[in-house]
């Protein structure tokens, strides 16, 4: 069976991308262009992994994160995938409980041994 996953990017082509990079390793429960419907999509399907963007219509990622881990558990593993280089960004997403922080564009090797990891 393969480690379930919800994609949240506020770009319909980014998100299809991951979608076709992602599909034959993980079964993708949902794809959410906001930070609102992220937080519906999470609650509604329970992924074991979320890829998020950073900036995002109505709620950023981080505070997505924020708020699905303020609430009952389970929660999923989130990566952050993000144009925004900042270091306190960085650093706030993974403080805010991000298991990893990637840049994009992400190369297809590196995005998918991340999510293995983590789901290994």
């Amino acid at each position: 069976m393969k480690p379930t996953i919800i994609i949240v990017d506020d770009v319909e082509e980014i998100r299809e991308e991951l979608a076709e990079i992602l599909q034959t390793h993980f079964e993708i429960l949902a794809k959410s262009a906001d930070g609102p419907s992220a937080v519906n999509a999470i609650r509604a399907y329970g992924p074991a992994l979320v890829v998020i963007d950073v900036v995002m219509p109505g709620m950023s990622g981080i505070d997505v994160i924020k708020q699905i881990l303020a609430g009952p558990a389970p929660h999923p593993q989130f990566v952050v995938m993000s144009g925004v280089k900042e270091q306190r960004i960085v650093l706030e997403a993974l403080q805010s409980g991000a298991k990893d922080y990637l840049y994009k564009p992400a190369p297809a090797a590196i995005l998918l041994d991340t999510l293995k990891r983590l789901t290994a």
